[in-house]
């Protein structure tokens, strides 16, 4: 882990390796991810349990194994972002998450986005989602405006708003958006 990355990371290491197993091997019982990232059992409980705390990870269905019920544990989708700001493949979490949250458009949206996102904008998506419980079309238009601000060259916008028309929902709501913002431009344009 470079230098970078250590400063960028919002979990402790053991339950950053957790997140970004699950990440990307999909749902796990506690067994089967320990015995996957090859650390103790108690620790690795502990770890599970401080990150269903936090509202990284989430009980879902039940496995049965040699007559007992264990639950599979994945990520919340908060959890699903804090797996983007510690390094998880996009394309791995977007598989998951279209899996275990069929019906999230907004969050499918966001993980179709993601590659086209600088890393940064993960920590303010999380940010949005603490505060206000989901993701909003808005919420990622915001979140491309500020993207323009850093060095992003016109290819990838363009790469962007293709991936945007992918989602005619959430595309037409941004252009809405990028109407009214047009609007307020113009206004303060007239005032300066």
């Amino acid at each position: 882990m470079s230098k970078h990355e250590k400063q960028s990371s919002i979990l402790p290491p053991l339950q950053r390796k957790i997140v970004l197993h699950l990440a990307k091997t999909g749902p796990q019982t506690i067994n089967e991810t320990v015995k996957k990232i090859k650390h103790s059992y108690k620790p690795s409980w502990t770890a599970f349990n401080s990150l269903e705390e936090k509202g990284i990870v989430r009980k879902g269905k039940m496995k049965e194994y040699r007559g007992r019920e264990y639950p599979l544990y994945w990520l919340t989708e908060e959890g699903v972002i804090a797996a983007l700001i510690e390094g998880a493949s996009p394309t791995d979490l977007l598989t998951k998450t279209k899996e275990v949250y069929p019906n999230n458009q907004n969050l499918q949206y966001g993980l179709e986005m993601a590659p086209h996102l600088n890393r940064d904008i993960f920590r303010i998506l999380l940010t949005t989602f603490q505060s206000k419980g989901k993701l909003e079309p808005v919420d990622l238009g915001t979140m491309f405006f500020t993207q323009m601000e850093t060095d992003t060259t016109l290819e990838q916008m363009v790469k962007t708003v293709e991936t945007m028309k992918k989602y005619p929902k959430e595309y037409q709501r941004f252009k809405e958006l990028l109407s009214r913002m047009q609007e307020h431009f113009d206004k303060l344009a007239k005032i300066l």
